[in-house]
């Protein structure tokens, strides 16, 4: 049986809300590896090493919900998808960057 969406808090500031984003082991490596411009899905799968194929897709698909990855689809033969930064996404990455240094 599915369990029901946890329901999220009110966040206290911006960083919290960053940080709930991006939490885990692999989303940071792939932000990191999309934020110089669009890549592949084989391109960010070679960048992001150790990560299994599952774990990159379901990193994929909840950064793209959250509106911080576009994915675009050239729909063609043999298939080929592009993943890049949101302006939503260009600003995550600049606020985290910040801490950074």
């Amino acid at each position: 049986m599915k369990k029901p969406p946890k329901k999220r808090r009110p966040y206290v500031c911006g960083l919290e809300a960053s940080l709930d984003l991006v939490n885990g082991k692999w989303k940071p490596l792939i932000l990191r590896a999309i934020r110089k411009g669009s890549r592949r899905y084989s391109e960010l799968r070679r960048a992001v090493v150790g990560v299994s194929d599952k774990m990159l897709i379901m990193h994929l698909k909840e950064l793209e919900a959250d509106h911080v990855v576009t994915r675009k689809d050239f729909q063609e033969i043999p298939p080929r998808v592009e993943y890049s930064l949101t302006p939503f996404g260009v600003s995550l990455i600049d606020t985290m960057y910040a801490f950074t240094a």
